[in-house]
């Protein structure tokens, strides 16, 4: 089996891309499609993506619905012959919250992707695109090494499949596979969003349709005081990471060094030699680190000391960084602007994640910054 791993220049979003080969099957996956702006990304989309000849992409994972990690979802449904689309599972609560904040981010228009956004969160197709759910952690579970019956193949998932549960297996050719972590649901004060929210403006029922109206009705500064009253400023609740790994927990990736010429003792922690040059990969949109860790951990149990390359939640937010979280892996990557109003990444961020040792990559909307690994398993 071969793969091909391309963290893709987008900026300050997330694009990444897998290609496996095995034999005489290819499958092409993407985690998150979003980047500086929807211009920005539709261009690279179409110029730069080097699959865009083919134009067949397998499954697309979906961190969260934030415009900066799905700007160029829409394009590349429109464009590409997409397959699969997971995306994290959202409480109505959660629907409403992301679809409200993006109307406030816009002032009051409507977002470019909001008709897109309400479809993929309403209906089980888009265009030709199934679309597939992840269900929430129950905050206790956490998986086996072994492939069971309620995992899937990605080369025969059923049409009538619109939801699956967090932990189901994603494999290839019972070699490879692709495991989604949706964290618990994280709520607010206890009180239902969706009820805060109808009894403020007091209104009746209503559909997301109707949300960009409601919104310019009762005035933009009006609505930015519910939200903030409620969620203050956290807009973060919730991110799907997702494991691309060996489906073999046990299988040992030996690094040989030329330095060494053997098994490599010079690396400043020898007993992580083991994931030094493994191909497994954790992708984690802007996963809470702070608040999920020990939950995620414990989730990935048995595959994650074998972890070796990690994306770095939140563009390298210092509100997101978790030490232990790179205990492990070698390779570490943080998408993000070259200029941005947030200062990501954070000094302390990148300091941190360089006491752990690890190889940091930084790749920004500079074409130059674009990382491309092959394995070679």
């Amino acid at each position: 089996m071969e793969l091909t791993r391309i963290i893709h220049p987008v900026g300050q979003g997330g694009f990444y891309s897998e290609t496996l080969r095995c034999s005489e099957n290819e499958i092409n996956v993407i985690y998150d499609c979003g980047g500086n702006n929807i211009i920005t990304m539709e261009n690279y989309l179409e110029n730069y993506y080097p699959n865009r000849f083919n134009h067949k992409i397998d499954a697309v994972f979906i961190s969260h619905l934030h415009d900066d990690h799905i700007n160029g979802l829409k394009y590349l449904l429109n464009n590409y012959n997409v397959k699969f689309l997971f995306l994290p599972q959202l409480t109505q609560d959660e629907q409403l919250e992301l679809l409200f904040y993006l109307i406030l981010k816009n002032r009051g228009g409507d977002p470019d992707n909001y008709e897109m956004l309400t479809s993929i969160l309403t209906e089980n197709q888009y265009n030709e695109t199934q679309v597939i759910r992840v269900s929430h952690s129950n905050g206790n579970d956490n998986i086996s090494a072994e492939i069971n019956g309620n995992d899937i193949n990605i080369e025969e998932i059923p049409q009538e499949k619109n939801t699956i549960n967090t932990g189901t297996k994603i494999y290839f050719k019972h070699k490879w596979l692709f495991i989604p972590y949706n964290p618990p649901v994280k709520t607010n004060k206890g009180n239902s969003f969706y009820d805060y929210f109808k009894k403020e403006l007091i209104i009746s029922d209503f559909s997301f349709d109707e949300l960009p109206s409601i919104v310019r009705n009762n005035g933009l500064e009006k609505c930015k005081g519910i939200y903030r009253d409620f969620f203050g400023n956290n807009h973060n609740a919730y991110s799907m990471t997702l494991f691309s790994g060996v489906a073999e927990p046990d299988y040992r990736f030996i690094y040989y060094c030329d330095y060494c010429e053997d098994i490599c003792f010079c690396l400043p922690h020898w007993r992580k030699r083991e994931s030094w040059c493994s191909p497994n990969c954790l992708y984690t949109g802007d996963f809470d680190t702070q608040n999920q860790f020990d939950n995620m951990k414990s989730f990935y149990g048995p595959f994650w000391e074998k972890i070796g390359s990690i994306q770095v939640p939140h563009h390298g937010s210092r509100n997101n960084f978790c030490p232990q979280m790179y205990e492990y892996a070698h390779h570490v990557f943080i998408s993000v602007r070259e200029r941005n109003r947030y200062h990501h990444p954070s000094v302390n961020t990148l300091i941190g994640i360089k006491q752990m040792h690890c190889n940091l990559e930084i790749i920004t909307e500079s074409l130059s910054s674009m990382k491309m690994f092959h394995y070679k398993i």
